[in-house]
């Protein structure tokens, strides 16, 4: 399994529900909403005792709303959660486990129009063989 095997994987399965984009991507006139996400090296000793490979991903659910109104990005977080929480993924060589850490409604963002939803997940990854 190579990184990009597994990043390829985790964009398939967000991007099948919203937009998403890779961190440090995003373009400065990118038309909400869309999930920025973020797949980090491995956890230093991030090894369990069933041989996993522990990598954290955080996704930043993005929208734009000048009535403040959070039915859409919520529903969007929803969808994403959905799609990526407990998830059990089986690729050609390697196959991960992906469990929800965290969902934080009240993360800041660059104006007060810009609504924004954290997710955090723990991708446990055995490869085969």
């Amino acid at each position: 399994m190579t990184t990009v095997d597994l990043k390829t994987a985790v964009y398939n399965l967000i991007n099948a529900v919203a937009k998403a984009i890779e961190s440090g991507h995003v373009e400065k006139d990118e038309a909400f909403p869309y999930a920025v996400y973020a797949l980090r090296n491995s956890i230093e000793g991030g090894t369990d005792n069933f041989g996993s490979i522990i990598y954290p991903l955080e996704i930043d659910v993005m929208d734009h709303d000048m009535g403040k109104d959070t039915t859409a990005i919520e529903n969007l977080a929803d969808t994403i959660d959905t799609a990526l929480n407990r998830v059990h993924y089986v690729g050609s060589n390697f196959y991960f486990h992906c469990i929800r850490e965290s969902r934080d409604p009240n993360y800041p963002t660059p104006d007060e129009y810009t609504l924004r939803r954290n997710l955090r997940y723990q991708v446990k990854v055995f490869t085969k063989g």
